[in-house]
């Protein structure tokens, strides 16, 4: 086995950094996003909403027929009238109920990028917005390289006349309806127990005969409310529906029979609203006079942002040497720039401004010329002494110092009047 060189050693020991680090924030990350806690009044809880559980009410509309004999003369009514029919219409109603009261409190986590949107009526849940998203893989990149209705209540009489036999009587069917408000501690109970007497016309004046139309109705569906105490919960709370099928109760008619859809106060659900890891969760529970009716749910695949994140560092691992490369050639290249414009500033500033002149040559020349001048004054001395004796013939006289000879030129006046007048210098003749 051939030997390990450093880039391998150095991957092995980042590949085992990275298993511990993502262990540990795997721990240490919160997926719950919602505690929901029941508490009880007058106990202050600390929370960001709260809401109830939702509780049945019903409004039941009963209706009723009853027969009696009635006389042609007056209208007035003789003989006990008779009960033929019951029949019901029920209209439930969710109201919040004060005895389940709950505690919602938002739980926050360093890596995920939260967006938390609770709507309420009436104290109950409505809509729930919970978008999620663990930015840990985005960190990596980036190292590397975001009302309850109300039934109307009347009475209204309905009168079906049939003639019998008797000529001083008559059958006459009578319809009376009214509405009932059933609460809730009757419809856990499954029982649901009224009186209802119909006032009808006697035959004395002044007299009224009541016709009984009272009623009870059971269901075997029983709801028994339970004390949940301090039950805490990661997410939300709801009640699940239940079908209770009521019957009458009255063997004198016919045997009616209705079914309602009612909250089971005796159960719970649990909706979870976690977030996910390395990816976007988007969840929205929707509620309706709190119960759950909806719940959608998006979430990408944890395992392909999971290895997203290797590869990134990887990728960020094997160019590294490029980058230093390349790092060390700009630096190189800004420096060879940086000196050539150095050079053409000075030799800018050299052209610019002339050198001073050098002190050494100028006092060599003064010496120079001193010489020489003591040197002419010496042979003219000597030349004036010889010229004495001889004045038959003429010399040249011995230029001085700053003072030269006139020039002789061998031409004629013309000559010379033309050369200077037109500045051209002619060939002598």
């Amino acid at each position: 086995m051939k030997d390990l060189n450093t880039f391998e050693i150095v991957l092995i020991i980042l590949g085992g950094l990275y298993v511990l680090v993502i262990a540990a924030y795997i721990i240490a990350f919160k997926t719950a996003i919602f505690i929901s806690r029941f508490v009880k009044r007058p106990v202050a809880a600390e929370a960001d909403q709260y809401y109830y559980l939702p509780r049945a009410y019903m409004k039941l509309t009963a209706t009723a027929k009853v027969q009696v004999e009635q006389s042609i003369e007056d209208k007035s009514i003789i003989g006990s009238p008779k009960l033929l029919e019951l029949r019901f219409t029920p209209a439930v109603q969710f109201r919040p109920d004060p005895e389940a009261m709950i505690a919602l409190s938002y739980k926050g986590n360093w890596f995920s990028n939260d967006e938390i949107q609770i709507v309420s009526a009436d104290a109950m849940l409505e809509n729930i917005k919970a978008v999620t998203e663990d930015r840990l893989s985005s960190i990596v990149a980036q190292i590397t390289q975001a009302p309850a209705q109300q039934a109307a209540v009347g009475f209204a009489a309905k009168r079906a006349i049939t003639l019998t036999a008797a000529i001083k009587t008559q059958t006459v069917i009578i319809e009376a309806t009214r509405e009932f408000s059933i609460d809730s501690e009757e419809i856990e109970s499954g029982t649901i127990d009224r009186i209802w007497q119909i006032p009808l016309e006697g035959i004395h004046t002044g007299t009224t005969i009541r016709a009984d139309a009272s009623f009870k109705l059971t269901t075997i569906q029983v709801l028994a409310s339970t004390d949940w105490g301090n039950l805490t919960v990661e997410g939300l709370f709801t009640r699940p529906l239940v079908a209770q099928e009521w019957k009458l109760d009255n063997a004198n008619t016919d045997n009616a029979a209705f079914v309602c859809m009612v909250p089971d106060t005796g159960s719970l659900i649990k909706v979870p609203v976690r977030r996910s890891y390395f990816v976007k969760k988007q969840q929205l529970p929707i509620f309706r006079q709190g119960i759950l009716i909806e719940n959608s749910i998006s979430k990408p695949s944890e395992a392909e942002g999971l290895i997203s994140i290797p590869i990134n560092l990887l990728k960020a691992l094997m160019t590294i040497p490029a980058q230093l490369l390349q790092f060390k050639i700009t630096r190189v290249t800004q420096e060879t720039e940086h000196e050539k414009a150095l050079a053409e500033l000075a030799k800018a500033k050299a052209g610019n401004t002339q050198s001073p002149p050098d002190n050494n040559n100028i006092k060599r020349l003064e010496e120079e010329l001193d010489a020489l001048k003591k040197s002419v004054q010496s042979q003219l001395v000597a030349g004036s002494e010889t010229d004495d004796t001889d004045d038959t013939e003429e010399q040249d006289p011995v230029p001085q110092l700053g003072k030269l000879p006139p020039l002789k030129f061998e031409e004629d006046e013309e000559d010379t009047r033309k050369r200077r007048s037109f500045n051209i210098d002619f060939p002598t003749v």
